[in-house]
């Protein structure tokens, strides 16, 4: 990947998690990764074409969490903890912190349906992979016969994006971390 382009994504990724899709300009880019206007749009047809960088970098940067966390060996229930517990640090660090794919969703709803779509693809995939890591936990006894694999796997990314929003109302991670436990304890 070329530096400026790098440069644009990586500004990109900052402003929009602190300000939206709507609320980033890019002026505002350009100016903070003094990138030309031209070379802007040498790599970027559109602030929607940036936009599917920055959410596939987001992805790939969540992907690649998930991923270090199985290479560590641990059974399956212990590797869905430490991804929850991951969530959960980073609200206790800093509750105003956020999902940006889930503020994304919120704020574009159906206004910018590509876009939207590849979002909706990063959370049908979180939960195909924690859906399958729950299933081997069940399968190898870690969590209870009678657990549904997906209804865990969907009670547990409504509990992280709940908490998130929680944590910005609440300016702490309690919740969020007691809705995580609970829901982890009685599987």
């Amino acid at each position: 990947m070329s530096s400026n382009r790098k440069k644009v994504i990586d500004t990109a990724q900052r402003l929009m998690r602190r300000h939206g899709y709507k609320g980033t300009g890019i002026r505002e880019i350009l100016e903070e990764s003094r990138v030309s206007r031209s070379n802007f749009y040498y790599h970027f047809a559109s602030k929607r074409q940036l936009a599917e960088a920055v959410i596939a970098t987001w992805k790939e940067n969540l992907q690649q969490v998930f991923v270090s966390i199985l290479e560590q060996g641990l059974s399956a229930r212990q590797c869905i903890e430490l991804f929850v517990q991951i969530f959960i640090n980073t609200q206790m660090d800093d509750a105003f912190a956020v999902c940006p794919f889930g503020r994304l969703a919120l704020e574009l709803g159906e206004t910018e349906p590509e876009l939207h779509k590849l979002i909706n693809e990063v959370f049908d995939e979180f939960h195909r992979e924690v859906s399958r890591l729950i299933q081997q936990g069940i399968d190898n006894g870690e969590f209870k016969q009678s657990t549904d694999a997906e209804v865990l796997a969907n009670a547990l990314l409504v509990a992280i994006q709940g908490g998130i929003v929680l944590s910005h109302a609440q300016g702490h991670a309690k919740a969020m971390m007691a809705s995580c436990r609970y829901i982890l304890d009685n599987a």
